[in-house]
């Protein structure tokens, strides 16, 4: 009887909370080179991708344990373009890849912990501010990592928004995987 109660409630806490939980990693990985970047993660995630970039910034790749839209789409006289969700699930990730290069920029004047990525310096905003790096998807927290490339005034921009519970697990996933990408240039 006492087995049959437990059992229940593990069920029911189950159906009415869900929560992240990051691939072992025994998990087939697809690993991706877009642009100048190359990263792994879990191949039963979703991903979409810009090609069409513009001079400035533009999305290389993003990456979720949710699925994803389409972030452009061509229109008669140009494109329209949007967020790869319209709304975090409870248990999500978000996270996007993003080459920029704007004038005068330089990594000193960029707000987070000076830390490398992949050999380049970089600069972590741990935790990052919600409404700019997630814009308005129902993210509970993010992080936001710019990486220096040689040429002056260009970086790559990691972004990541989290919806708990688990966000723990969630933002140390999404570090292991900024951990292992690589860069061209």
């Amino acid at each position: 009887m006492v087995r049959a109660v437990v059992l229940a409630l593990l069920v029911l806490c189950s159906c009415t909370e869900q929560t992240f939980i990051a691939p072992p990693a025994s998990d087939r990985q697809q690993t991706v080179t877009t642009g100048a970047i190359t990263f792994s993660y879990p191949a039963a995630w979703s991903r979409t991708q810009w090609d069409q970039p513009s001079s400035a910034k533009f999305i290389d790749a993003a990456v979720s344990n949710q699925p994803l839209k389409e972030l452009c789409n061509e229109l008669a006289n140009g494109w329209s373009c949007g967020q790869p969700v319209d709304s975090l699930q409870s248990g999500s990730v978000l996270i996007e890849w993003w080459t920029n290069g704007f004038p005068n920029w330089t990594l000193a004047d960029q707000p987070g912990k000076e830390t490398t990525v992949g050999g380049l310096p970089a600069k972590i905003q741990d935790p990052g501010d919600v409404t700019r790096v997630c814009g308005g998807i129902g993210a509970d927290s993010a992080l936001r990592v710019e990486i220096a490339r040689s040429a002056q005034a260009n970086y790559f921009e990691f972004d990541a928004c989290f919806r708990g519970p688990g966000s723990d697990a969630e933002r140390s996933f999404a570090l292991a995987m900024l951990d292992g990408a690589r860069f061209s240039s």
